[in-house]
């Protein structure tokens, strides 16, 4: 959106917000001046800050229904920022579902690239490619297969491709490409095409949610979820596996981890098991991201020095839930393998074109 666009939304939504203010205010209800308020972030780009009380207004406002607005998390932002997107980028956003962080990775490459974006619950896969719709212009084209396949490789491309098609143009650049997948990213080969020519990985899996406000209200009246709690034990297990696998991808020059959890064992100690066997390194995510002082929700053994370049928000500190990230940098190249069935190598004069 160019800054007139912007401007004109955030004037229109201000407007609104007012209105909606002044409506309640007339039913005799109490609220705040604060509550329609509206204003730019201090940091995070292209990001408007309302009160928390206003998202009920805001739902239905033509804006929103258009998809000028997302109504987005700010901590969500933050994980396409973080991967230094440009135009012409081949994407994988692992876990794709819902959509919005996809949706601004496809907006962050402004027009050129490719997008796959993951989902394996096909509930959630329609939900994501409604989403991609409304926020992207995604536009479908008929699913085909290109070589001849067997049957069943026909089929099972078939279903695990949902959807494959181009997002809206961007002045002169024809859209991004899109293709989702209703399969399990842990079944990709890393080194086969199209995988073996994505850059940059988004990964985003299944965590304990610890960040979140809905959280912290079941865990106080329960009593769950400590660092030895054998749900975290499981899901550390996964994330392990699932950010390794990412690190494989032999053309990956940035992988971007993140959770929405506030315990060390979902985050810094995952990252800590994937790195030695990788040739990635972990660099600062976003200069102009402060984190809040560094609470250990864990064994109290040092952080790694690396841990100061990860990104972490806190509720009471940064206005969003809590939240984890790293970014991870390729530092040197895969080796390249041999070609499979290759024949016994002999010196001949006159066999290579």
């Amino acid at each position: 959106m160019g800054k007139t666009g912007k401007k004109a939304v955030l004037k229109q939504l201000r407007k609104a917000l007012k209105e909606k203010r002044a409506q309640e205010l007339q039913e005799g209800k109490e609220v705040e001046p604060e509550v329609a308020e509206v204003k730019e972030d201090e940091v995070v780009p292209n990001v408007l800050v309302l009160h928390p009380s206003s998202r009920a207004w805001l739902q239905n406002l033509p804006e929103v229904l258009s998809g000028q607005l997302v109504l987005q998390d700010r901590s969500s932002c933050l994980s396409a920022l973080a991967a230094g997107l440009t135009p012409g980028t081949t994407v994988v956003d692992s876990c794709a579902a819902p959509g919005s962080k996809t949706s601004h990775a496809i907006d962050l490459l402004e027009g050129s690239g490719r997008m796959f974006a993951f989902e394996k619950d096909p509930k959630r896969a329609s939900s994501l490619l409604e989403r991609l719709r409304l926020l992207t212009g995604f536009q479908e084209v008929a699913l085909h297969t290109r070589t001849k396949k067997s049957k069943a490789n026909r089929a099972s491309r078939a279903s695990a491709a949902l959807a494959r098609g181009r997002c809206l143009p961007v002045g002169s650049k024809p859209g991004v490409e899109v293709e989702l997948r209703t399969m399990d990213f842990l079944k990709v080969d890393p080194r086969a095409a199209p995988w073996n020519e994505v850059e940059v990985l988004l990964i985003d899996p299944s965590c304990s949610g610890s960040g979140l406000p809905e959280h912290h209200l079941t865990a106080a009246a329960t009593g769950a979820d400590t660092e030895n709690d054998g749900r975290l034990r499981r899901l550390a297990a996964f994330q392990k596996r699932i950010l390794s696998h990412a690190l494989q991808f032999p053309k990956a020059r940035t992988v971007v981890y993140s959770t929405c959890s506030l315990h060390r064992v979902e985050n810094e100690d995952v990252v800590e098991a994937a790195l030695p066997s990788s040739r990635f390194q972990v660099v600062q995510a976003l200069p102009w991201w402060h984190n809040a002082p560094k609470e250990e929700h864990g064994h109290g053994s040092t952080l790694p020095s690396w841990a100061s370049h990860c990104l972490r928000s806190q509720p009471d500190v940064h206005r969003c839930r809590g939240f984890f990230l790293c970014r991870l940098d390729r530092t040197a190249p895969e080796p390249e393998e041999p070609a499979q069935n290759a024949a016994p190598r002999k010196r001949r004069v006159g066999t290579w074109n």
